[in-house]
C-alpha cells in the first residue's frame, strides 16, 4: 500500500509544481497578475479539477459543466 500512495502523492506534488511553474511563467510574460501567488493558484485549480471530476464520477454534473467551470476558472487568471 506504501507504494501506491507514495507514487500517488510524487504524482500529485509534480502535478501541482507543473501548474505552478506554468503560471509563474505566464506571469512573467506579463499574462497573468504579478500580485497572485503561483502555488496557491495551481492549488486552487487542481482542487477545482479534482473535486468537479468526483462530482462528473458520481453523475452529479456532466463533465460539460465541470469542462465550463474549470475553463472559467483558468481565465479568470488572465484577467
Amino acid at each position: 500500500m506504501d507504494g501506491i500512495v507514495g507514487r500517488r502523492n510524487v504524482l500529485y506534488a509534480d502535478f501541482h509544481r507543473q501548474m505552478a511553474d506554468l503560471i509563474a511563467r505566464d506571469q512573467q510574460a506579463g499574462h497573468i497578475p504579478a500580485a497572485l501567488d503561483p502555488h496557491a493558484a495551481a492549488l486552487a485549480l487542481v482542487a477545482l479539477a479534482e473535486g468537479l471530476a468526483a462530482y462528473v464520477l458520481t453523475g452529479v454534473t456532466p463533465a460539460s459543466t465541470a469542462c465550463q467551470q474549470v475553463l472559467a476558472a483558468v481565465a479568470d487568471l488572465y484577467r
